[in-house]
């Protein structure tokens, strides 16, 4: 022996604690993000009703993954301006949840099967619309539609 003794600052015992925690941070990180990639939106692309007639359309926002309840709070629906900003909706909509409860624990919320039913349609509601899910620190997952209303002059 040389008669060096170079510790190093972490003993190995330490040192892999380190390394484990930095990992599960980052597994936790990237298993956040995936998250976001299993919920699926499904609206119609175009819709189309006469003016003074009868909007009906249903949308749904459902989760393809197990351990990740939809939260009705994370939906949202908006009208498009031209302009870049988001307008309220010009229509109301009901939201039903599905629930899944396989293992005699609490059931959970798989998903919203969203429901529109407008009367007497005016050529306000023309536009296109953007249905979102997802908390609003983070980037949320979107699918945009259009609502045409005949009668009415295009935009």
């Amino acid at each position: 022996s040389s008669g060096i003794n170079a510790e190093w600052p972490l003993r190995p015992g330490k040192f892999s604690n380190v390394l484990a925690l930095v990992a599960v941070v980052a597994l936790t990180a990237a298993w956040s993000g995936l998250l976001h990639e299993h919920v699926k939106i499904r609206v119609p692309g175009h819709i189309s009703v006469g003016e003074g007639g009868d909007l009906a359309f249903r949308f749904k926002v459902m989760s393809h993954n197990e351990n990740l309840t939809i939260n009705a709070t994370y939906l949202q629906v908006t009208k498009l301006s031209g302009n870049g900003t988001d307008e309220d909706v010009p229509f109301a909509y009901t939201l039903t949840p599905k629930m899944k409860n396989e293992t005699g624990d609490s059931p959970r919320i798989m998903g919203y099967v969203g429901k529109v039913n407008e009367k007497n349609v005016t050529c306000e509601l023309q536009g296109k619309y953007a249905l979102r899910y997802g908390s609003p620190e983070k980037k949320r997952k979107q699918r945009k539609f259009r609502i045409r209303v005949r009668g009415c002059p295009k935009h």
